[in-house]
């Protein structure tokens, strides 16, 4: 089952054994986690079968995009030791970094940087990594990028971490348990993305979000 917002930015999706909630208009975690839980409160208080639901794996994802603008490269906004490695004969590189980070007990973050070429027409052809691309239309969110200062078509960044924890017991679904959890990984995603951009990026970060 697949639940999508009139305005097309947000998603709930039901699917086998998997509650996925996607936002494309992310302002905050204070909203988006109010959101969350009003959401998981619905499943428990109308799902009769939730009773008999366990919790094996509570993750949390962000994606984003970077688009330099004209005076500026990918590495002026993302930590260098993020982004592909690039030979000095190399006239133009491309390509995915992948590290994962042992965050707890039974707690990963998977941190991946893509540096992606735009499209023919100058603009960015992909948003999001290749995994999270919708093949069902009717399920697809609408983005809304920033564009105004992005230089085309200078490559572009996808920075995307997902930070999740296993249960290794059975862990009984309640909503309360499952928002402290999320707290606790969102705390260190947060961190590691504000230690991943650089100063520029936090300015123009700031300045985008006014």
């Amino acid at each position: 089952m697949v639940f999508r917002g009139f305005n097309k930015t947000q998603s709930v999706e039901l699917i086998h054994n998997r509650l996925t909630i996607k936002n494309t208009q992310y302002k905050n975690y204070g909203k988006y986690r109010g959101d969350i839980k009003e959401i998981l409160n619905v499943f428990t208080s109308h799902l009769n079968d939730l009773k008999n639901v366990l919790t094996k794996q509570v993750s949390i994802r962000y994606i984003d995009v970077i688009l330099p603008s004209k005076k500026m490269e990918l590495s002026d906004y993302i930590n260098p030791s993020l982004l592909p490695f690039h030979p000095d004969f190399s006239k133009e590189t491309m390509g995915i970094s992948q590290s994962i980070a042992e965050t707890g007990e039974n707690q990963f973050m998977v941190i991946m940087t893509e540096e992606v070429k735009a499209s023919v027409t100058g603009i960015p052809g992909r948003w999001l990594p290749a995994d999270m691309l919708e093949s069902d239309q009717q399920a697809v969110l609408i983005l809304n990028p920033y564009l105004e200062k992005y230089h085309s078509p200078k490559n572009y960044g996808i920075l995307n971490t997902d930070h999740r924890m296993d249960f290794t017991e059975d862990v009984e679904w309640k909503t309360n348990t499952i928002m402290e959890q999320l707290d606790g990984l969102y705390s260190l995603s947060s961190q590691f993305f504000w230690d991943a951009i650089t100063e520029v990026a936090k300015q123009e970060w700031e300045e985008s979000n006014e």
